[in-house]
């Protein structure tokens, strides 16, 4: 025997050995292959918050910034797990407790979707085709924490150990699988209902497939009384949810004007045309007005009060494809990760058999229908297409079939002459996750730094009030488990989604603040953070409104944000 073979050898009995124990321990296994991949990713690569709406909740929950009292309301998370997590907060304050559960949730889907591949066979094939093969939107995930995001992998993982059960049927594994998939679906209740339906519909055709092989096998009454619990218990949150938010009129009042600016902002496209104005003109909106409510500013309760609100989703209709220029398929097509993880997609239907191609073919024609429904009655953002790709690409490794194919069908004859091909895809994807990651690493660390420091320059003192409008406070500069002690004199009333909220208006209260853009003007103690196009628009507001004309002055000024004075001109 000559070297050669005896490496070939050593190899073959190294997999053979990874493979028995993966089938004997299966959780175990995939425990340690997620503990590994996971700390691997947030070894070398720093998490933060995709967009502000995380850092506010993080807020919210602490009762800085926005807030001088922890609250378990935000609109976003279930009150039951805000609650929680506030507590935390108030025991061990020097924990990132939000970023900490997000981080785990993502472990807890890593290590149910290793468990679903190892419930079945090929399993060193499955997880290395996994664990490289999915690297960039697993990086993408555990390294942009989104709320999202977060639910719908949740929900993924329950979807596909869920999967593996039926497929597998009733083993010693079977209530520790069980057990899994209802912490996860009930961590992607918590986080966001919604996310956790679109991966239902999503995961349907597979859904349907699996439940047909159940027949009448003896397991079938566990898994429908398992499926009653999970849909009660599920059920139960959402109602103690809207209960929380119910039973005080300001915050129900509060939640209405939240949910008919998401409805309007999010899935309609009003416009201010000479055929439109006539309406607007009925509800006391001027083309500024129009375009302030745009720029996430509703504020002022006499113009946008929930009358007008509702009036302006019955008249604008959700359904279209010309909605948002931010969520086209343009864009989604542009998106290298959707890139990605389509030829990932691609690649592994050359590992499939016959029937698990077509039927990866139908559900990719089924997960297209989908996006196309959400962009046309929805939206389309990446948080909801990237979603639904990594669901198809792990539905197709859940696919890939024990030993060699058969080789009689035609189709299988073609794919195996070309298998190796996805081997080199998923290096070249490995490759590629990688350098995006470092590169998004290096900038994100530099921007933090520079972020830190302007707001070290600027010296926020506790008597005063910074007004911030959208995104022109780069909150999501800071790292998800870094402190955000350097925002402790940093006290804030956010125009987003927020803005009318109890929360908020008591904030105002406690600096002098009734009418947010009225009372900055002459306030020395009151200041605008903006980008400089919503100057124009609080110009037009003051001039419309209150017949008075205003300039701005700038205070503090850096690379990362503009704080700007509001004053009076003079007449």
């Amino acid at each position: 025997m000559n070297s050669t073979d005896g490496r070939k050898l050593s190899w073959s009995k190294a997999v053979s050995k990874a493979e028995r124990f993966l089938g004997k321990r299966p959780f175990l296994g995939s425990f340690i292959l997620a503990l590994l991949l996971c700390s691997s990713i947030l070894v070398f690569i720093k998490p933060f918050f995709e967009w502000d709406d995380d850092y506010y909740v993080r807020f919210l929950l602490k009762g800085v910034v926005l807030s001088s009292v922890p609250s378990e309301l935000n609109y976003l998370e279930n009150p039951l797990l805000c609650l929680f997590l506030k507590n935390l907060y108030g025991f061990f304050p020097g924990v990132e407790w939000y970023g900490s559960f997000f981080v785990f949730s993502q472990f807890l889907s890593v290590w149910a979707l290793l468990a679903a591949f190892n419930l079945g066979t090929n399993r060193c094939l499955k997880s290395v085709l996994f664990i490289v093969g999915c690297a960039l939107l697993e990086v993408s995930f555990i390294t942009e924490l989104q709320w999202t995001t977060v639910a719908t992998s949740a929900a993924i993982g329950a979807f596909l150990l869920f999967a593996a059960i039926l497929k597998k049927g009733k083993t010693r594994h079977f209530n520790r699988a069980l057990g899994l998939v209802f912490v996860l679906c009930v961590i992607s209740i918590l986080v966001r209902p919604d996310s956790f339906l679109l991966i239902a519909v999503a995961g349907l055709p597979g859904f349907i497939y699996w439940a047909k092989k159940i027949g009448r096998s003896f397991y079938r009454r566990d898994i429908i009384l398992f499926s009653i619990l999970t849909a009660v218990v599920s059920l139960g949150l959402v109602a103690f949810d809207d209960y929380c938010y119910f039973q005080d009129d300001a915050w129900r009042n509060s939640l209405d004007i939240f949910k008919q600016h998401n409805e309007l902002f999010d899935f309609r496209d009003p416009v201010y045309t000479p055929q439109t104005r006539p309406f607007f003109d009925s509800i006391g909106w001027s083309a500024n007005d129009l375009a302030l409510f745009k720029y996430d500013y509703f504020m002022d309760p006499g113009t946008y009060s929930l009358e007008k609100l509702r009036l302006l989703n019955d008249h604008f209709p959700q359904f279209g494809f010309d909605k948002s220029d931010q969520d086209t398929f343009a864009k989604m097509f542009a998106d290298i990760r959707f890139q990605t993880a389509l030829l990932f997609i691609g690649s592994t239907l050359f590992l499939l058999q016959a029937e698990a191609f077509h039927f990866i073919l139908l559900d990719i024609l089924w997960t297209a229908v989908l996006l196309c429904f959400c962009h046309w009655y929805l939206k389309l953002p990446s948080r909801i297409f990237l979603p639904c790709l990594f669901l198809l690409g792990n539905l197709s490794v859940f696919l890939v079939p024990k030993g060699q194919k058969n080789l009689k069908d035609p189709l299988d004859r073609a794919f195996d002459k070309l298998k190796f091909i996805p081997m080199i895809l998923v290096f070249f994807f490995a490759c590629r996750a990688l350098s995006i990651a470092g590169l998004v690493h290096l900038r994100q660390d530099r921007l933090e730094q520079d972020f830190r420091a302007s707001v070290k320059a600027l010296d926020p003192q506790d008597d005063q009030i910074f007004v911030t409008w959208g995104g022109s406070f780069p909150y999501a500069k800071n790292g998800a488990f870094d402190g955000d002690g350097f925002l402790k004199h940093f006290h804030a009333v956010s125009l987003d989604w927020f803005q009318r909220s109890p929360t908020t208006q008591d904030m105002m209260i406690q600096y002098g603040l009734r009418n947010v853009f009225k009372d900055l003007v002459d306030n020395p103690k009151a200041f605008l953070i903006c980008d400089p196009e919503e100057l124009n628009l609080y110009r037009s507001y003051m001039n419309e409104k209150f017949g008075e004309k205003v300039l701005f002055q700038p205070y503090f000024n850096s690379a990362q944000f503009t704080v700007y004075r509001v004053l009076s001109v003079k007449k």
